[in-house]
């Protein structure tokens, strides 16, 4: 006869067998096989689907609840955003066990960032690598939140597109903690940002790589909050100093009205790796520098000396 307990490192300490006469008999093994089952079948879920899928029996729910991997993220389709409450996120959070990867709470009504330290979540939030949020109430807590969830010192993506309460102070708040240190996307389209909150983005996040500082393009918002050609010269400036370490890769600046070609002619000489530069809809903008396609070297020398790395949508 041959045995295999929970001793063996080939079951992971899941299941017992014994085999007797060329017969097995399954102690624990069919439990464990169907748990593995429900938990494979689950992760091919959308999250709205596994919150509904607690309600069909408890030993569903105590799946649910038991395994991290299902909670990665809090991402629900548009039409359901605005039923979350802070207990549901806090449930996800909780489910999740320090596996959550991304928060989105755009569209999210009734929760605000306190939401993600009330009930005890903070710990379980530390290791989020994205945060999506488009509120002012969300925006106003944010530096709170991040400093009640230890400084999220793994965050990667900062979403905060049209969000109305993301101003140059914001910004100022968020760079001093320490999510700002491993920031790789800092996503600030619609922001009431000027000069002042981009130049303090570049300066304090090392390994920004994608930037996103577009407009409305029919906005009239001018002079205190808005983007000029001063913050470009200031990328161009720390692209030379720190020469082919500068990270960044892709600036959107749709919309801006005060970027003009001089500026954008600074960034595309100074920053080494620019791979992405979105100029649409920025009438002080009249040159347009296409990207050349693979291949075609006869589109000249100037277009060859961007190394085929730029590309640039504008025109008058």
């Amino acid at each position: 006869a041959m045995s295999f307990s929970d001793d063996d490192p080939t079951l992971s300490g899941q299941t017992a067998l014994t085999v007797s006469n060329g017969n097995i008999d399954c102690v624990s093994a069919s439990r464990q096989c169907m748990d593995l089952l429900l938990d494979h079948i689950l992760s091919y879920l959308p999250l709205q689907y596994l919150i509904q899928s607690q309600r069909v029996c408890s030993s569903w729910m105590k799946t649910l609840q038991e395994c991290p991997s299902l909670w990665t993220t809090t991402s629900l389709p548009r039409d359901l955003r605005p039923r979350l409450t802070p207990e549901a996120l806090g449930l996800m959070a909780r489910c999740a066990k320090g596996r959550l990867r991304e928060i989105d709470l755009r569209g999210a009504n009734r929760v605000s960032c306190g939401a993600l330290w009330h009930g005890g979540c903070g710990p379980y939030t530390m290791g989020v690598e994205t945060l999506r949020l488009n509120r002012e109430e969300q925006a106003q807590s944010l530096p709170s939140a991040i400093d009640m969830c230890g400084g999220m010192q793994n965050l990667r993506v900062l979403d905060l597109r049209w969000c109305p309460g993301v101003d140059d102070a914001l910004i100022l708040a968020l760079v001093r903690s320490p999510a700002a240190a491993r920031l790789e996307e800092l996503n600030l389209r619609g922001c009431l940002i000027s000069d002042e909150g981009v130049i303090w983005a570049v300066r304090s996040c090392p390994e920004l790589a994608t930037l996103d500082i577009g407009a409305w393009p029919y906005s009239r918002l001018r002079g205190v909050r808005s983007v000029t050609d001063i913050c470009l010269f200031f990328i161009a400036q720390c692209a030379a100093l720190r020469g082919a370490e500068f990270p960044l890769k892709s600036l959107c600046l749709a919309g801006r009205r005060g970027v003009s070609d001089e500026g954008v002619d600074a960034v595309v000489e100074f920053v080494p790796g620019l791979a992405r530069l979105d100029i649409r809809n920025c009438p002080s903008i009249v040159q347009g520098v296409p990207r050349p396609p693979p291949g075609m070297e006869e589109q000249g020398e100037d277009a060859l000396a961007l190394g085929f790395k730029v590309w640039r949508w504008g025109g008058a």
